[in-house]
């Protein structure tokens, strides 16, 4: 049995994204990375009219596509918390975005999984799982139950939505924060790549790269960068392969 995927990165009101349309029933699953909003070349009605386009391609697909958050969203989902905020915060969609999120916000999760691999918007580093996640696995005989079981998607998903949700949100001294590693908003590139979490395939956007990079540290680590500086070639398709032992 073969799981096809696509990953569409950081949308940030571009349209590209449509070109899936059409191909959608190639697809067993598509992955948006997030980062919806902000732009520095869209209006506000074109990024919100992009956005209403993609919530509405999700309920056409409710079993196939997938809408990730990213830090650019999260500022408009709890527009009053500072501690959130990343640049290109647009005071003039907040209300909007906020009210649209919140309407629609059981389509929306923060991590996606399929076996050993994980989509998350910016990616885990080992550092950040030992320093941030573990402490909260200690106290928290749920996250600890979803991480004994390898479902990574679940744990990061129950601190969102939990008070322990800000956890997520850390910042990394390479983006300007005070932590060893960002959290799976804020990962940069760097971080992931000097320091993979061990045991998983991560698919990730975020940090810009020259082109998308597929790295292979060895059989069962891996990173796929996907966000690149151009438009072209954005997006990801990856088959995964299900054994006839692991299916249901």
């Amino acid at each position: 049995m073969t799981i096809k995927t696509i990953t569409i990165p950081d949308v940030h009101g571009e349209t590209t994204w449509r070109h899936v349309i059409p191909l959608a029933n190639r697809f067993d699953k598509i992955v948006f990375l997030g980062d919806y909003a902000d732009s520095f070349y869209h209006r506000d009605d074109e990024i919100l009219q992009n956005l209403l386009k993609i919530i509405d391609f999700r309920k056409k697909h409710s079993g196939k596509v997938v809408l990730l958050l990213g830090n650019h969203d999260l500022h408009y989902i709890e527009p009053g918390n500072l501690n959130i905020r990343s640049t290109g915060f647009r005071r003039s969609m907040a209300g909007d975005l906020e009210k649209l999120f919140s309407e629609n916000k059981e389509m929306f999760r923060v991590a996606f999984q399929i076996r050993s691999y994980l989509w998350t918007h910016a990616g885990l580093s080992a550092t950040y799982v030992a320093e941030r996640l573990m402490p909260l696995m200690v106290s928290n005989s749920s996250y600890r139950t979803f991480y004994e079981n390898r479902s990574l998607d679940l744990m990061l998903n129950a601190i969102y939505d939990s008070p322990d949700r800000d956890v997520l949100n850390d910042i990394g001294r390479k983006r300007g924060g005070i932590h060893n590693r960002g959290g799976i908003f804020w990962a940069d590139a760097t971080e992931t790549l000097s320091d993979p979490y061990p045991g998983w395939h991560q698919v990730v956007g975020h940090t810009k790269m020259l082109e998308r990079q597929v790295i292979r540290f060895n059989e069962s680590t891996g990173i796929t960068y996907c966000e690149t500086k151009s438009n072209e070639n954005k997006f990801h398709e990856l088959e995964i392969i299900i054994e006839d032992q692991d299916r249901g």
